[in-house]
C-alpha cells in the first residue's frame, strides 16, 4: 500500500485501494522532472525545515496570544479550547441560548470569518453549539480585534437570551 493511503486506509473500501493506486501513480508520472529536481534541493538543503520551523515559531506565538486576549476578552460563560501544542484552529462553546447559526451571520456582518461547529461532524453525531476559528491568516493584531468584536457579539447575544421576555394577554 502506498505511504499515503495508510492513514486512510479504514475508512477506504478495499476496492477502492487499486484505483486510489492507479490515480497516485499518474499524478507521480506526470510531475515534471524540474519540479521534483526542485522540490528535492529544497526538502536536502534545510530549507524546508528552516522553514517549517520557522512557521512553528509564528503559530505558536498567534496562539500564546490568542489565549491571552481569550482570557482577558471573552464572556465567563463562554467555553473556549486553544491547542495548547501545535494546531491551528480553537472553538468557542456557545451557550445554550445562542444560536450558532446567527452567531456566524453577526460575525460575518462585522468581518469576522468563523466556522459553526456542526460543519465538522457527521450528520449522525450530535450538533455541538460552538463556533471555530482559525490563526492561519492573521497576525495578533488582527486577533486582538476579532477576539474583541466576538466577544461584543456575544456579550449582545447573552444579553438579549436573558432579558424577560415580552407577556402579552390576548
Amino acid at each position: 500500500m502506498l505511504p499515503g493511503l495508510r492513514i486512510a486506509a479504514a475508512a477506504v473500501p478495499d476496492s477502492f485501494i487499486p484505483i486510489l493506486q492507479w490515480h497516485k501513480h499518474s499524478a507521480d508520472l506526470s510531475t515534471s522532472v524540474l519540479s521534483q529536481g526542485v522540490l528535492e534541493i529544497y526538502m536536502k538543503s534545510g530549507m524546508y525545515a528552516h522553514h517549517a520551523k520557522q512557521m512553528q515559531s509564528l503559530y505558536n506565538r498567534r496562539i500564546k496570544h490568542l489565549r491571552e486576549v481569550s482570557q482577558r476578552l471573552l464572556p465567563q460563560e463562554c467555553l473556549y479550547t486553544i491547542p495548547s501544542c501545535g494546531g491551528l484552529f480553537f472553538s468557542i462553546q456557545l451557550p445554550d441560548t445562542i444560536d450558532q447559526d446567527d452567531m456566524v451571520n453577526r460575525l460575518k456582518n462585522r468581518g469576522v470569518d468563523v466556522l459553526s461547529g456542526d460543519r465538522h461532524f457527521l450528520p449522525s453525531f450530535p450538533k455541538p453549539n460552538l463556533l471555530r476559528l482559525s490563526i492561519i491568516r492573521t497576525d495578533e493584531q488582527q486577533i486582538e480585534e476579532g477576539i474583541r468584536i466576538i466577544s461584543e457579539e456575544l456579550e449582545r447575544a447573552l444579553l438579549t437570551s436573558r432579558s424577560p421576555k415580552p407577556f402579552f394577554r390576548l
